[in-house]
């Protein structure tokens, strides 16, 4: 990751981050959110950036171990990276929606 990488402030990436000033987040501390906002709600250019700054080491970290990763999107970066399904948290223990015990 460049020591001089920040989010850029643009539409693209604005409605991602709605809830914070994007020139105060830190890119290596705050990682795991940035790819888990980006790969749940980000668009083509969003996710080049998001290539381009974070290793793939990072990424599959990421998707491995967040819950809130949509699965749709976990699902995306299992097959680019073929990665086991059965490694990724937020595809395991899924509940059955049909289930109701009441």
């Amino acid at each position: 990751m460049p020591n001089t990488a920040v989010i850029p402030d643009t539409p693209d990436f604005r409605p991602l981050f709605w809830d914070t000033d994007i020139s105060t987040i830190n890119l290596h501390n705050n990682r795991k959110q940035i790819i888990q906002r980006i790969l749940n709600f980000g668009n083509e250019k969003t996710y080049q950036w998001l290539f381009q700054i974070y290793s793939h080491e990072d990424i599959i970290y990421a998707v491995k171990s967040d819950k809130n990763i949509d699965r749709r999107s976990a699902v995306m970066i299992a097959n680019y990276f073929e990665i086991s399904k059965e490694e990724i948290e937020c595809l395991k223990n899924v509940s059955n929606p049909n289930y109701f015990p009441y």
